[in-house]
């Protein structure tokens, strides 16, 4: 008893051996016998972390801290270590080495526990195109699936982006003897995105002569002017058994899919054909089942209109020789 209340009353001397001392938890430091650790020693953690837990989680894995940004790029790890970035991206290493190989977990795809959609502009892209979009993020409203092979432009002209009706279609020549000055108006389905920058038909065999006034036009649904072309003023444009393409004063993007309308006006002493539909197909077109009328003129335009006008009070009257074959592109 003697020797114990001894040792306590002069304090035990501490171990200050600079090789005793551990620098950092991760090295061992056997210290000396009989001599108390000083505040720089301490226990050696073990070299990996592996608990275990339910029934087939029972393999080895450690947290083995954050970085800035990304994966770990130096030290060695271990399979199954895992690590989390100031980014908010977790990722766990799939091959043990030096720095081993990372697979990133998630990709900021939460925040407060609501998704963050891709709104990367490469990962979203019209119908008929692919998009991958972004790993591990919620495609947005504008990502979109692409087109089946049926529903695609591949029998249209190059570089159509759509058209009035399938191609295939165009058999006949209905703008036949059209009416000087008059707008002749045909539908054309449109998807969002497509960016409209000039409009064709085809011509028929009778070609334009004495022209004095000629456009094209891109209406919506109301007959509102969406994009128009210059006036081929005192020129004859529509020539015989060709593609007649103008370009748009104004490229036209396409905010919503819907339904269009192509407008032509040409203003001449002899007025050309241009090839479209049959008149025998085209009166399912006039609304007699009840649906919009996809072929017809709205009243009369020698000049080009201007944007935003709308045509003819937004009526369209139904009219054979408006049921043209023509696409945008």
């Amino acid at each position: 008893m003697a020797v114990i209340a001894s040792a306590f009353a002069q304090g035990a001397a501490l171990d200050t051996v600079t090789a005793d001392i551990a620098p950092v938890p991760a090295t061992a430091a056997a210290g000396a016998v009989g001599k108390a650790a000083d505040s720089g020693h301490v226990h050696p953690q073990p070299p990996m972390f592996a608990p275990t837990g339910l029934t087939g989680s029972v393999v080895a894995s450690r947290y083995v801290g954050a970085t800035a940004s990304g994966a770990p790029g130096s030290g060695a790890h271990s399979l199954g270590d895992y690590t989390v970035d100031q980014t908010g991206s977790f990722w766990i290493c799939t091959t043990a080495g030096t720095p081993g190989t990372f697979t990133q977990v998630v990709a900021g795809s939460v925040v407060g526990g609501v998704p963050v959609l891709d709104t990367t502009a490469a990962n979203i892209v019209p119908d008929g195109q692919q998009a991958a979009g972004a790993v591990g993020k919620a495609a947005d409203s504008g990502h979109v699936h692409p087109e089946h092979a049926y529903q695609a432009l591949y029998l249209a002209h190059s570089g159509a982006l759509a058209e009035t009706f399938p191609r295939w279609g165009a058999i006949g020549t209905p703008f036949s003897s059209p009416v000087s000055g008059t707008v002749y108006c045909a539908a054309i389905p449109l998807q969002k995105g497509i960016t409209v920058a000039n409009i064709t038909l085809i011509t028929g065999t009778a070609p334009e002569t004495g022209g004095s006034h000629g456009w094209f036009a891109l209406l919506d649904s109301t007959l509102t002017v969406l994009a128009v072309s210059a006036d081929k003023t005192g020129a004859t444009f529509f020539t015989g058994s060709t593609l007649t393409t103008l370009p748009m004063g104004a490229s036209y993007l396409v905010p919503a899919a819907g339904l269009f309308y192509i407008a032509v006006s040409i203003t001449a002493s002899g007025m050309p054909n241009a090839i479209g539909l049959t008149t025998a197909t085209t009166t399912i077109g006039f609304g007699a089942i009840g649906g919009a009328v996809l072929y017809g003129t709205a009243g009369t335009q020698n000049a080009p209109p201007s944007l935003a006008a709308q045509l003819n009070g937004g009526t369209l009257t139904a009219d054979v020789k408006a049921s043209l074959y023509g696409y945008v592109s």
